[in-house]
């Protein structure tokens, strides 16, 4: 089997090696865990939890703190615990995205209510080049689709390289956030169904090479270091947060510390597995916010559609109804929509703006698609392919000159 048939269906690399160690030894690592865990743990015990998992890693963390905000929960979270130990001028902050994203104005809203500094990273006067995805390659060590990836060069130029970057991974799949509710039956079920859903990096720009399984490429048999995890969430943790979130969060020039996976945090999750327990799980995140942090959750959030988090239950059933009938009913609020939750580029923007780098990329992809044809044969014209699809077609023919 060719790299690229793997690349071009998943967009980063499932068979590429071992799991991250921060991620495979923290899993190993709560199996010493001596404690006991409660089921069905309440708000205030999460609270408590996380609070004394967070410790150890401001103790030894360089400092300034760095964390990275957007408008969602587990940044916020792991804020407000971080100001609960450290005096604001030991914390820093930044926020990327576009100037009308939702991501982009409630992370910097967030870093204010908690009265520390914030670093906007704005995404809108970016100069686009081929030389600057190459610069992104090099950056993410050749591992991922470029196309989606954090702005790391800005964030190397604004932030430099000191200071111990605190990561909000693995904090949404431990809530329950991305688990299903129905359990697969057996293991060759949740790979199959695995293959062609939740592996992929962007659905939009998958291309299937003729004769290519995708399953083929993912593990055999159960995950051995996370057999207390249904099968869903092993795929999802050693494949997809492993070989394609890790990289665009813990660059290996960065150091990087993840809280979620603190032995303490982690062992109450991994005990609280069923889809009830799940379910419940995600809501006390909020809860957390709530009852921890009420100046932080006084603050809007993307995931109530910039509603505050204190806000009633009430405010937020009319607040997502009416948002959803709109939705419903025009495309084009729809569409505005969908620009305010995107946390990186709106490419077709960024190419009607700038013609010669839509040019440059079109041409470069002209040049290298016979080398792509020898690897993976059977693939048809260029002129098959969506946009969407031709970033992952120029993806590969730079990550592939990396190695």
């Amino acid at each position: 089997m060719s790299r690229v048939e793997e690349f071009l269906w998943f967009g980063h690399f499932p068979s590429s090696g071992p799991t991250p160690e921060p991620l495979m030894g923290a899993f190993t690592g709560i199996q010493s865990c001596e404690e006991a865990v409660p089921a069905h743990p309440s708000a205030g015990v999460l609270l408590r939890t996380f609070q004394q998992a967070i410790e150890p890693v401001l103790a030894t963390a360089d400092r300034p703190v760095v964390i990275p905000i957007s408008g969602g929960y587990d940044s916020r979270l792991i804020l407000g615990a971080t100001c609960d130990i450290l005096d604001s001028s030991e914390i820093v902050t930044y926020t990327f995205g576009n100037r009308q994203s939702l991501d982009f104005g409630l992370g910097r809203a967030v870093a204010k209510a908690a009265g520390v500094e914030n670093i906007p990273i704005e995404l809108d006067s970016v100069v686009h080049s081929l030389e600057r995805l190459l610069v992104l390659a090099e950056l993410t060590s050749h591992r991922s689709t470029l196309f989606d990836v954090p702005p790391f060069d800005l964030i190397k130029d604004c932030l430099g390289l000191g200071g111990t970057h605190l990561s909000g991974f693995m904090g949404d799949p431990l809530s329950g956030k991305m688990a299903s509710s129905v359990r697969a039956a057996s293991w060759e079920n949740a790979v199959e169904v695995f293959a062609q859903t939740k592996a992929l990096a962007n659905e939009r720009e998958s291309i299937l090479v003729p004769s290519f399984a995708p399953s083929s490429v993912l593990p055999e048999s159960p995950v051995t270091w996370l057999d207390s995890f249904p099968y869903e969430e092993q795929l999802n943790f050693s494949i997809r947060q492993a070989s394609y979130v890790f990289p665009h969060v813990a660059p290996t020039w960065l150091d990087v510390r993840f809280p979620f996976l603190e032995p303490r945090w982690l062992d109450l999750m991994s005990k609280n597995r069923d889809p009830s327990s799940l379910n419940r799980l995600r809501w006390n995140y909020l809860e957390m916010l709530k009852a921890g942090y009420p100046r932080l959750a006084s603050v809007g959030s993307k995931d109530l559609d910039g509603l505050a988090l204190n806000a009633s239950p009430l405010r937020v059933r009319i607040h997502g109804g009416w948002k959803r009938e709109l939705r419903q009913r025009s495309a084009t609020f729809a569409a505005a929509s969908r620009r305010k939750r995107l946390n990186y580029f709106d490419w077709d923007k960024v190419y009607a703006s700038s013609p010669e780098f839509a040019l440059s990329c079109n041409e470069f992809l002209i040049e290298g698609y016979e080398d792509i044809l020898d690897e993976a044969p059977g693939l048809g014209t260029l002129s098959s392919f969506s946009g969407a699809q031709r970033h992952r077609l120029i993806s590969w023919l730079i990550l592939r000159q990396g190695g």
